[in-house]
């Protein structure tokens, strides 16, 4: 199985050369990345990195660590935490987000399952929005992080 890598970045260039040509994404400081035209998510992905390329806003996206194939691309948000379940229960940590329809989990057998759970529970002591990217079907939390320069509008 091949190694991902996570990169939560802004998009610095988009490039679709056309044809039947690979485009190529760069994310600030983590580099260029392959998107394969072949991917049945293609149209969609390049769409949302173009335009995120122009509000300036981070996007999650997980890399082939050997091909530097882009294989998952999500979109983070500034959100507050509004509370964490004290113990997971069936392999899950709750998690609410305020003025979220549903719950949100985190894995506990993730490997930053630690990390993850103390970043959600220092957000809900401060209240202040963090940036947080989650499996759109799962609601699964996959990267919580500082909301620098967010505002909860997404706009700087």
């Amino acid at each position: 199985m091949n190694t991902l890598e996570v990169h939560v970045e802004k998009v610095t260039r988009f490039d679709d050369p056309g044809g039947q040509a690979d485009a190529r994404v760069e994310l600030g400081s983590a580099g260029a990345f392959t998107v394969a035209k072949k991917d049945p998510r293609f149209k969609v992905w390049s769409q949302i990195l173009k335009d995120w390329q122009a509000s300036g806003q981070p996007v999650y996206v997980e890399t082939d660590a050997a091909t530097g194939a882009v294989r998952n691309l999500f979109l983070p948000s500034p959100r507050i935490i509004e509370h964490v379940a004290a113990q997971p229960e069936d392999g899950r940590l709750k998690v609410v987000l305020f003025m979220a329809p549903s719950l949100y989990h985190v894995k506990t057998t993730r490997a930053d399952y630690d990390a993850l759970r103390q970043k959600l529970e220092d957000a809900v002591k401060t209240q202040q929005p963090v940036l947080v990217t989650s499996h759109p079907d799962t609601q699964e939390i996959l990267d919580v992080r500082a909301a620098v320069a967010q505002k909860m509008d997404g706009k700087k």
